[in-house]
């Protein structure tokens, strides 16, 4: 039902908000996601998304939908600029207090994200590396 879907889901079920790229457009721009920094696969069979924020910015969208999902009912925010993408359940104005604290709290679970798929990027390389080895 769709009144039981959260801010996050309703933002990605909607096609206009998100632009798919493909997987090839890091690649060719030399460029790599803000969040796991890692540029996009150079194989033909992977099924990474590349897609592009109303912000203009690009991520994975394993990536993107990772960080979204984090925020739960908060608003949706752009990891690079910040920029609100969708509007939480929360209608209350924080005050300059608790909006100082929500980022470092954010900024923390950034990092943590980061950590997490920079680790996976690392397992991902060591197994495409035994990969080659074998062959």
């Amino acid at each position: 039902m769709a009144n039981d879907q959260t801010p996050v889901d309703r933002f990605l079920a909607d096609p206009n908000n998100l632009t798919l790229l493909g997987t090839s457009t890091c690649r060719a721009t030399n460029t790599e996601c803000p969040i796991c920094h890692e540029a996009s696969p150079h194989s033909t069979e992977s099924d990474t998304q590349i897609v592009k924020t109303t912000c203009d910015h690009t991520f994975h969208r394993e990536c993107l939908v990772t960080w979204l999902q984090s925020l739960k009912n908060r608003d949706g925010t752009c990891p690079s600029c910040r920029a609100v993408l969708y509007r939480g359940l929360s209608t209350a104005r924080l005050t300059d207090q608790e909006m100082e604290e929500e980022n470092r709290e954010l900024g923390l679970l950034m990092e943590q994200v980061q950590t997490q798929l920079a680790m996976v990027g690392e397992r991902l390389r060591a197994l495409r590396s035994r990969r080659r080895s074998r062959n």
